[in-house]
């Protein structure tokens, strides 16, 4: 009997076409049928193998689909829509695609910072007065909260391009937070209940120098946004970069008051070869459950959801 891997979702990240790509690409493995859509499109019968985004709830699909679920691949590096309790429960493994947009998030991450340091502007005459005030990466003390993936490729490149980096993160043995104010804030952490609204007011006066640049492409929640505004508007030499919100779409009028705040619209995650990723990571990932389903989690263990599971919740 064919293997059945159903798509009920596309992410706006792809082209309208990307579905198709997808069914070419994997129907051509062997003896695979490719659908997506309603469940409608689903067979009666037989094996499935779900592929999820952030629109898909696996753990609200009917029973009848969710017990035919061999694998579940979520090419996304949130997971929002799975709660704990279904990951500890189920025996489907679930595997995320942190990797797919990792270096993109870094890039962002990186581009800000070094952009906010030394904004680049054409000149039309020969005056050197207007760098005076540019100020140097090696001499900026970079608070990174998290060290995952993203974490971790933006400390490794913030330590080898001179900055003073800082790390908390509890989950990985980082448990301290800096002895002095820190200049920059870079929000690599995932949401949970130990890091929603962790950047509050007392926050940022306690831990942060006035003039400081505050970078989020993480989870919007992860900032108590009342808090985080109304110290942007008591702090004029404070700068931020937004990509994710408390509520999303953000609105425009929230912000009008706030020259100081530039905002993306999940544009860190977006590169233009992600759709050809998405696929060679989905691709991939088929390829090595049906050839060897036998110790499939061992060898991706990184990628298992399961294994981010701390007491009660998701890290």
């Amino acid at each position: 009997m064919r293997l059945t891997v159903y798509r009920p979702h596309v992410s706006t990240y792809h082209s309208s076409d990307h579905h198709l790509i997808e069914k070419a690409r994997f129907e051509n493995m062997g003896d695979i049928r490719y659908v997506h859509g309603n469940l409608d499109v689903v067979p009666g019968e037989g094996d499935l193998i779900l592929i999820t985004d952030s629109e898909t709830w696996a753990e609200k699909l009917p029973a009848s689909i969710l017990s035919r679920i061999r694998l579940i691949i979520h090419p996304n590096s949130g997971y929002d829509t799975f709660s704990p309790a279904f990951v500890r429960s189920t025996p489907i493994p679930i595997v995320i695609g942190n990797q797919i947009r990792a270096n993109a998030v870094t890039d962002y991450i990186l581009s800000t910072l070094l952009s906010h340091l030394t904004p680049i502007a054409d000149q039309t005459l020969w005056d050197r007065r207007g760098y005076k005030n540019r100020k140097r990466l090696c001499d900026q003390l970079v608070l990174i909260l998290g060290k995952g993936l993203i974490g971790t490729l933006v400390h490794d490149a913030l330590i080898g391009a001179g900055a003073k980096v800082h790390v908390f993160d509890p989950f990985k043995g980082y448990t301290n937070w800096p002895q002095q104010k820190a200049d920059v804030l870079i929000v690599c952490a995932s949401l949970n209940p130990t890091s929603f609204h962790i950047v509050n007011r007392e926050f940022l006066l306690s831990k942060m120098q006035n003039d400081f640049l505050l970078i989020n492409p993480a989870r919007g929640k992860i900032l108590d946004e009342n808090e985080f505004l109304s110290v942007m508007k008591e702090k004029n030499s404070a700068r931020a970069c937004l990509d994710v919100f408390e509520e999303e779409p953000f609105d425009p009028s929230r912000f009008r008051h706030h020259p100081n705040i530039m905002k993306t619209s999940h544009m860190a995650g977006a590169y233009k070869m992600i759709g050809e990723t998405v696929v060679n990571f989905i691709g991939g990932i088929l390829q090595d459950f049906i050839s060897d389903p036998t110790g499939f989690e061992c060898r991706h263990g990184d990628k298992i959801l399961k294994n981010r599971l701390k007491d009660e919740y998701l890290i």
